[in-house]
Parts: C-alpha cells; sequence; structure tokens
C-alpha cells in the first residue's frame, strides 16, 4: 500500500538524521566521541551511504515505480490511471447486508491510509450481487491496485469460507510500458484461484488466455503463469431499470 503523510514524514526525517550523523563522522577530527578516527569515518561512510539508499528507494516508491523484480516473466502493474471505462465486480453466495458490511470493513481499513475508497454501488443480477464503481470524467473512480485489493478481500472476508468473487476492469488507452503487449487496452478479469489458500493475491487473466499472478507480498509485479487457473467470461452486462 502506498504511504501516507505521516510515514512519509517521519522517513524524511530518518533520512535527514542519517545523513547528518555520516556527515559528522566523515569530517571529525577527534577522538572525543570514543571511536578512534577511522572507525569514526567507517561510520560516518557507512551511514551516509545508508542515507543514500533510503532516499533513492523512497524517489522511486514516490514515483510509483517500486522495487519491480528483474525476471522474464514478471511484469509492472499497469499504471493507475489506465482505466478507460466501466469496473465492476460480481459476487455470488451472499446476500446485500452481508456485502454490505464487507464494503464497510474495507473502506474503514484501507481509508487509513489518506484517500478512502470510493464505495462502489450495488445492483443485483439474477442470482449475483454486482458491485458498480463510479465513474469520474468517463473513467471509473478506481486504480488498478486498489480494484485488486476490493477482490481479494471481498473474496477472503467471511465467516472461514471464500466466496466467489469475479471482477472486471476495462482499460484504456495507457501509457506504453512493460504491460502493454500483454495486458493493454483490454477488459482485464480478476479472480482469487479456487486452490489458492495464500489469501494475498489476485489472479489476472485476458479473453486470450494470458494469466497473471499479482501476490500483495514484495515487489508490485505481475508473474505469467500457464494455463489459467480460470477461464476468461465476458463481463455481465449491467440490469436494466
Amino acid at each position: 500500500m502506498k504511504r501516507t503523510t505521516t510515514e512519509w514524514l517521519k522517513l524524511i526525517a530518518a533520512i535527514i538524521i542519517v545523513t547528518a550523523f555520516g556527515i559528522a563522522g566523515i569530517t571529525a577530527d577527534s577522538t572525543s566521541s570514543g571511536y578512534s578516527l577511522g572507525t569514526a569515518h567507517f561510520i560516518g561512510w557507512f551511514c551516509l551511504i545508508v542515507a543514500v539508499l533510503a532516499a533513492i528507494s523512497a524517489i522511486l516508491q514516490a514515483r510509483g515505480v517500486g522495487p519491480i523484480i528483474k525476471s522474464k516473466n514478471r511484469l509492472p502493474l499497469p499504471q493507475p490511471d489506465c482505466c478507460g471505462g466501466l469496473c465492476l465486480i460480481r459476487v455470488a453466495g451472499t446476500d446485500t447486508a452481508a456485502l454490505e458490511r464487507t464494503i464497510d470493513a474495507f473502506i474503514e481499513l484501507y481509508g487509513k491510509e489518506g484517500r478512502p475508497p470510493v464505495r462502489p454501488d450495488i445492483q443485483r443480477s439474477a442470482d449475483s450481487l454486482l458491485l458498480i464503481f463510479p465513474e469520474a470524467g468517463g473513467k471509473a473512480d478506481i486504480d488498478f491496485e486498489i480494484f485488486c485489493y476490493w477482490v481479494n478481500y471481498i473474496c477472503w472476508e467471511t465467516d472461514g469460507r471464500k466466496r466467489d468473487v469475479i471482477g472486471w476492469f476495462e482499460t484504456g488507452a495507457i501509457k506504453p510500458d512493460a504491460t502493454d503487449a500483454v495486458l493493454g487496452s483490454r477488459t482485464l478479469m480478476v479472480f482469487v484461484a479456487d486452490n489458492d489458500t495464500a489469501g494475498d493475491n489476485v489472479c489476472i487473466t485476458t479473453a486470450d488466455g494470458t494469466c497473471c499472478l499479482h501476490s500483495f507480498r514484495g515487489a508490485s509485479s505481475l508473474k505469467l503463469i500457464s494455463p489459467s487457473p480460470r477461464r476468461f467470461e465476458a463481463m455481465p452486462a449491467l440490469p436494466t431499470a
């Protein structure tokens, strides 16, 4: 998840303190601290290197790059501005009241990150419930990362059993990156695999059978897997009034 403003301020303060300590050690000209001059310089350089690495990591996170694992079967997540149309989640085997409680719990949990998630509308379609995310400027007001969290949370937030949950995310004209060739300009189907027990990931598949595993641990990237644990289903039509 993204850092809150308080967390960023604490990180910046820590980097400044470590940098100052490192400079003090490098420029030391006496042994009044109890360390030998060589030891003081070593500690100073060590602190300075740590501060520089921490600053670089913070800059990359702020730019939304993150520590992407360099591997042939890993791709970065679609960028937050990739949504080009409708986004909805279908939930089977539950009632409206239970789903409302799950939505409330999700918003309360992730709202602590500084930007409360947008509340979706609930509509019934046959024997399922549809969560439809409101649009802003012609696009659903939700980024792909949060959408994946929604699908995972709704699936697992039950009394000991998984819900049958599928999400559909329409991508638009996204900026060229390593994801375009695999997941660009199409509808992504997001779900938790039936045999999954980890509880901290989702699968993402497309109409042509391309499938990726997105784990919420470690690097924010997609790992290509084959075959897809679930066949792609077309996005359901919205109920008519």
